[in-house]
């Protein structure tokens, strides 16, 4: 038995819609519930936005939503192939990354199963009113989008 990852309770059948997370089935229904209310009323998108909300609506299922008056955030995690996203963000300024964002790809000395450095990194970019963050860690990509909702 193992625990899931957003309410921590310990479940017998459990299931990943990224290959990185574990939720429980009550845990399943609200992420999956969570991508149904963005799909039905995503935020309003810049020309710039709109290939990467796309992208990732299509690829995946974001982890966490979280809507604030002033901000919302969407987290995605995945396998590599999470990872092309860069391709789509030629447009985008690289900016540092906000300190208080990074918990996934920051640096590490751990070491995997065969004893090899894993690899982590974290990179930022910046498009009008939305910051993006893109962290690695070994072979797991995690995606966070933040809309500055105040205009």
């Amino acid at each position: 038995m193992t625990g899931c990852d957003l309410c921590g309770a310990f479940v017998s059948e459990y299931k990943s819609f990224d290959g990185f997370t574990i939720l429980c089935p009550e845990c399943q229904q609200a992420v999956l519930l969570q991508k149904e209310q963005l799909l039905s009323d995503p935020p309003q998108l810049s020309t710039a936005d709109l290939p990467i909300w796309n992208w990732l609506m299509e690829l995946t299922v974001p982890f966490r939503v979280k809507k604030t008056d002033r901000r919302l955030t969407v987290v995605f995690y995945g396998s590599d192939s999470l990872h092309a996203i860069v391709e789509l963000l030629a447009d985008w300024t690289a900016v540092a990354v906000p300190s208080d964002l990074l918990n996934f790809g920051a640096p590490t000395t751990d070491l995997d199963i065969d004893g090899t450095p894993i690899t982590a990194s974290a990179r930022c970019y910046e498009n009008d009113q939305t910051l993006l963050v893109i962290e690695e860690y070994g072979c797991w990509v995690k995606v966070q989008l933040h809309y500055d909702l105040c205009s």
